[in-house]
């Protein structure tokens, strides 16, 4: 793998390691303990963290349900579970484009922490299903483990796997979440593809 310069060292830094809130819709207060006409907002954050050590970008989603006037997070973190719930209750009110939002929440499952999986990613599906059956049984924290070594098998968890983020999923990202123009894109995009030393599609 082609060695990275200095120069291009700190270029990627500043560059590639950023971080990108935007709204994406609402819902209404009344079953979270507000009037049911107002509104609270829904935030998704993402940042981009270049990792030069294994010579990859990584990931990392939250979120947050704004109370009205955005005072306080009435819920926060790991919220894409609960934003899905939403959706099949057709409670979230859209501001995006709600097949874009869906996307989002689909790379936030599987890209979240892409630097520290516990599974590989050749199991990628097994993992995710495994992940989705502790949410609907709502499997407590301190359970958790346990569970998913039933659910997906005894190598749950022995060590921690890197996920690549393909360049096709950063690039809709870098358009759909954060609404950059293409020549951006191609540039951050170039930036990635010389930090992981893999010139695969542009």
């Amino acid at each position: 793998m082609k060695e990275i310069s200095g120069e291009l060292i700190d270029q990627i830094r500043l560059e590639l390691g950023f971080r990108w809130k935007r709204e994406v819709g609402y819902i209404r207060g009344g079953n979270w303990g507000y009037s049911d006409k107002s509104k609270l907002p829904i935030e998704i954050d993402l940042e981009f963290k270049p990792d030069f050590g294994r010579r990859m970008l990584t990931f990392s989603f939250t979120g947050c349900i704004w109370s009205p006037g955005r005072k306080d997070c009435v819920a926060c973190g790991q919220i894409d579970g609960t934003l899905r719930s939403l959706i099949k209750e057709h409670e979230l009110k859209y501001w995006m484009n709600p097949y874009i939002v869906k996307k989002i929440l689909d790379y936030w499952e599987k890209y979240h922490l892409n630097d520290i999986k516990p599974v590989p990613e050749e199991r990628a599906a097994d993992y995710i299903e495994c992940q989705r059956k502790a949410e609907l049984l709502g499997i407590q924290p301190d359970e958790y483990y346990d569970f998913m070594k039933k659910c997906y098998g005894p190598d749950y968890g022995n060590k921690w796997y890197a996920w690549r983020v393909p360049n096709s999923v950063y690039r809709w990202l870098l358009y759909k979440f954060c609404g950059l123009e293409e020549k951006d894109v191609n540039h951050l995009v170039r930036l990635k593809q010389i930090l992981e030393g893999i010139d695969d599609e542009v």
